[in-house]
């Protein structure tokens, strides 16, 4: 007969627990990746709104500059939602370095 200290030996251990410094860094880098989704978002809503301001101020046709106002009130809601994504994320400043017309 086998002594129990001897059974116990050859026992199958439990597998240890597994590191996740590896599923740490893949989150890491999909958050950096949506906040960079986020970023251009955040831009391309921007440009929008400018762009539907400025022809806001020069149109005089009546039935296009009632189309403009319910197009920038859409685009001010979208830009407004945007940034507050980038707030939930965490992103607290824009002033990133980007090149014009990226």
């Amino acid at each position: 007969m086998r002594s129990e200290k001897a059974q116990a030996l050859e026992a199958p251990r439990p597998a240890l627990p597994q590191k996740k410094t590896a599923r740490r860094a893949g989150t890491n880098r999909e958050r950096e990746h949506q906040k960079a989704t986020l970023l251009d978002e955040y831009y391309a809503a921007l440009a929008r709104k400018q762009a539907l301001e400025a022809f806001f101020q020069r149109t005089t046709d009546p039935d296009l500059i009632a189309s403009c106002i319910f197009e920038l009130n859409a685009a001010e809601q979208q830009y407004g939602y945007i940034l507050g994504r980038l707030k939930a994320e965490g992103v607290t400043s824009l002033r990133i370095l980007r090149s014009p017309g990226q």
